[in-house]
């Protein structure tokens, strides 16, 4: 008997610190963000430029 009640108090504590977190926050932000980048070069025969590198995320297209 005491080796069923130590085996259930073992499972107890090993099943409470397995158990998943509560996320608290969204998964998935729903901020728009962009990034630009300057992005220069050199091209042997064309010569020097800049130009610009860009990303978006988050557009919001409509609701789903």
């Amino acid at each position: 008997m005491k080796k069923l009640s130590f085996l259930f108090i073992i499972f107890i504590l090993i099943h409470s610190s397995v158990s998943a977190i509560d996320r608290r926050t969204e998964q998935f932000s729903t901020e728009f963000g962009y990034l630009t980048l300057p992005l220069p070069y050199v091209i042997p025969g064309a010569g020097m430029g800049l130009g610009f590198l860009g990303g978006f995320n988050n557009v919001p297209f409509g609701s789903t």
